[in-house]
């Protein structure tokens, strides 16, 4: 994925906006949900539990959602149709365009350019 996006970019003439980063303090959106989780459970995680949280919450929320489609496909076999193109979409609607933005995690969708959602965000090499 990171050199699909390392070509897009290059090829772009200026990068769609990263609407995980556009609301609060330019963390990304799995670092922020990592973050207030933690803080549910009464602690504060520093850099380096970032750096382990956010791709734990990304693996996590795509393992949730795989059994997800996985269970669903069983009981509404038409949600796997066109290989589960209904069960993406309605993830993606619910959790990107309605659930996210409303845990204050990322900005409303509103304001992006349709050029944004054509790519997946790019997380910076370490």
């Amino acid at each position: 994925m990171n050199g699909v996006h390392a070509v897009w970019f290059a090829l772009a003439s200026r990068p769609p906006r990263d609407r995980s980063r556009d609301a609060g303090d330019g963390e990304d959106t799995t670092v922020k949900a990592a973050s207030a989780l933690a803080r549910a459970f009464g602690r504060e995680l520093g850099p380096e539990d970032k750096r382990i949280a956010g791709p734990a919450v990304h693996y996590g929320f795509g393992a949730v959602a795989g059994a997800l489609y996985g269970a669903i496909g069983e009981v509404v076999p038409s949600a796997t149709v066109a290989a589960g193109l209904p069960f993406g979409a309605a993830l993606f609607v619910l959790v990107d365009e309605v659930a996210v933005p409303a845990a204050g995690l990322a900005a409303p969708p509103t304001p992006y350019p349709l050029a944004t959602y054509a790519r997946a965000r790019r997380r910076p090499r370490r």
